[in-house]
This record gives C-alpha cells, sequence and structure tokens, in this order.
C-alpha cells in the first residue's frame, strides 16, 4: 500500500514538472488592447468589438470603404484574416467593374508597429518587389540576435526570417607578431609597433641577432604575411 501511494504522488510530480515547464516556455500573448490598437492602425478603422479565441484576436471594425472583421495571430500580430462584411451606409456603392480590384498596401508605419508590437526591436523598414509580389523588407533587434524579415505588404505576414551575422575584422595580437617575427628570424625583440601603411595594419618588429645585426620585420595584422628588412651599419 505504501509503495502505491509512492508512486502515485511520484507520478503527480512529474505532471506538475511537465506542466509548468510548457507554462513556462509559453511564448507570451499581446493583450486585447495592444491587438485593438494594432489592428486599427493597420487598417485605419474603428474597432467596435474585439474578442480572444483559440490563439487569435478577432475584431469587427468600421473603415471608410465598410465593414470587416479581421483575424490577427495573438502572439506575432500577423494577419489571419480579412473580410468584409457589410457596408457604410453612407459609402457609394461602385459601379462593378471587370478590373481586377487592386489590394490595399499596409505603410511602414503600420509594419513598424505590427514588429513592435510583436516584441522586435525595429532597426530599418523598407518595400520591396519579388515576383510581381509587394514586400517589406525589414531588420530587427532581439536582444544580441539581428534578423531580416520579408513581410507580405497586403497581410503584414512575416515570409522569411534571415539571422545577420555581423562580420568583425580580426587583426593579430602583439603576442602573435612576435612569434612570426622569431620564426622569421633568430634573435631577441628590441621593440614592436602597430601602424597603419596604405590602411592597412602592419606590425614593425625590430629584432637584433647574435652577431649583432638588426632586422625589421613587416607583418600584415590581419593575413599574417610579412616582408623583412636589414639595417645597413
Amino acid at each position: 500500500m505504501k509503495n502505491k501511494w509512492i508512486w502515485i504522488l511520484t507520478v503527480l510530480v512529474l505532471a506538475g514538472f511537465i506542466a509548468g515547464f510548457f507554462l513556462f516556455n509559453q511564448e507570451k500573448a499581446m493583450t486585447m488592447e495592444e491587438a485593438k490598437t494594432l489592428i486599427a492602425n493597420r487598417y485605419t478603422g474603428e474597432v467596435i468589438n474585439i474578442e480572444e479565441m483559440d490563439g487569435e484576436f478577432i475584431a469587427e471594425m468600421n473603415r471608410d470603404t465598410g465593414n470587416y472583421q479581421v483575424a490577427i495571430d495573438a502572439f506575432n500580430g500577423e494577419t489571419k484574416s480579412l473580410e468584409k462584411t457589410g457596408t457604410n451606409e453612407n459609402t457609394d456603392t461602385p459601379e462593378k467593374s471587370d478590373e481586377p480590384v487592386e489590394k490595399e498596401i499596409l505603410t511602414q508605419q503600420q509594419i513598424k508597429d505590427q514588429l513592435k508590437a510583436a516584441g522586435h526591436e525595429v532597426t530599418s523598414v523598407k518595400s520591396s518587389t519579388s515576383n510581381e509580389n509587394k514586400r517589406y523588407v525589414a531588420e530587427v533587434e532581439n536582444g544580441e540576435q539581428k534578423s531580416q524579415l520579408e513581410i507580405d505588404a497586403v497581410t503584414g505576414e512575416i515570409l522569411k526570417t534571415t539571422p545577420i551575422e555581423e562580420t568583425t575584422t580580426k587583426i593579430l595580437t602583439e603576442e602573435q607578431a612576435k612569434e612570426i617575427a622569431l620564426q622569421t628570424v633568430n634573435g631577441s625583440i628590441d621593440d614592436i609597433d602597430l601602424e597603419s601603411i596604405n590602411d592597412q595594419p602592419y606590425y614593425l618588429v625590430e629584432i637584433e641577432t647574435e652577431d649583432d645585426q638588426e632586422a625589421v620585420v613587416q607583418i600584415n595584422a590581419i593575413t599574417g604575411k610579412y616582408t623583412i628588412s636589414w639595417e645597413e651599419d
């Protein structure tokens, strides 16, 4: 009987741990007020009702062109659907035309607002056209990670995320330069300086040999390539 209770308590503790782990790692959703502001700014209208359902915010809104129902992702703010549900009384009914209706494009500011609402720090947003689809290309930061995002200019959906890796040019340390110089010329180092020659960093290492000769080893601080010059008496 005692073993049975121990087994039951063990199962409950493990279940609680697993549930707590998933709750702790669950992505934080936007608040309803943040979602309302995001939708109103993105589609330039008045949100008259909004509710949260199954990980989405669903809003009813009035725009100059009619009444709409908008659904956005509660975590990243991406538009899931946009449907026209009616017309305003003051809106003139346009004549039917065979011409295709051009979809309304989000502004750069609306894209920035969407990304900020999703927790991104926005560095830049630029318009782009790829395969006749209108898109925005944005650079964002999340902590130390920088990324480039391709965003649908109509729906605001993030189509592609590409991490940006910063490239920094590393130069040799003094110790590395000394080691190269001494492998080239046997002797003792009198002096070492780091100088810029033709916009390139070079170490100038002065070495005195055992027979009292003096050499200067010029080392490219980036590539490690070197030349040797000897001082005449």
